[in-house]
């Protein structure tokens, strides 16, 4: 396991590491509460100065790589009451229909592009690039290549020609 200088990492109680993780310097890693987890399976490698914040559980699967600068937290600021200010309201876990108890989970073998915000309760599957930039705010399935503000499919692999093929959407 490789650590780099300037990593903070908070509650490490909650957290499970595979072998051969590799956390590059300067980023945070932090579980919010006694009943957070935070898994990153074996070969995982963090790119720099990024930051991934646990309130309920995010999984990260096995070679997973992503670029600098890459948020991942499974919660969103709650701010329901408008007469109170946002910071004082807390945080909340956002659950989902696919997700009953919400959190991030990452499919083996992806790649999360530099600057990538991955927030709330998410599903990326296995084997998918994120690309640079994009805010993933919905499930991402295996084998798909999304970019872009929402984040959305552009390729998928079709496994019967051997070839990733590019998605016809009507908005394009």
């Amino acid at each position: 396991m490789y650590i780099g200088k300037g990593t903070k990492i908070v509650n490490t109680e909650n957290m499970f590491f595979g072998k051969n993780v590799s956390i590059m310097p300067d980023n945070m890693l932090f579980c919010h509460t006694p009943s957070s987890k935070l898994v990153l399976g074996t070969g995982v490698e963090l790119g720099m100065y990024s930051r991934i914040g646990c309130l309920n559980y995010i999984e990260i699967g096995n070679n997973v790589i992503t670029g600098p600068h890459v948020f991942i937290a499974d919660y969103n600021h709650e701010y329901k009451d408008p007469l109170k200010p946002i910071k004082f309201q807390g945080n909340c876990v956002t659950k989902s229909i696919e997700h009953h108890e919400g959190g991030v989970h990452i499919g083996e073998d992806s790649w999360i592009g530099t600057n990538v915000v991955i927030s709330g309760t998410i599903s990326i599957g296995k084997h998918c690039v994120i690309g640079a930039n994009s805010v993933v705010t919905h499930d991402i399935p295996d084998y798909s290549v999304a970019v872009g503000m929402p984040c959305k499919v552009i390729k998928r692999y079709n496994f019967e020609l051997g070839t990733w093929e590019k998605i016809v959407n009507e908005t394009d």
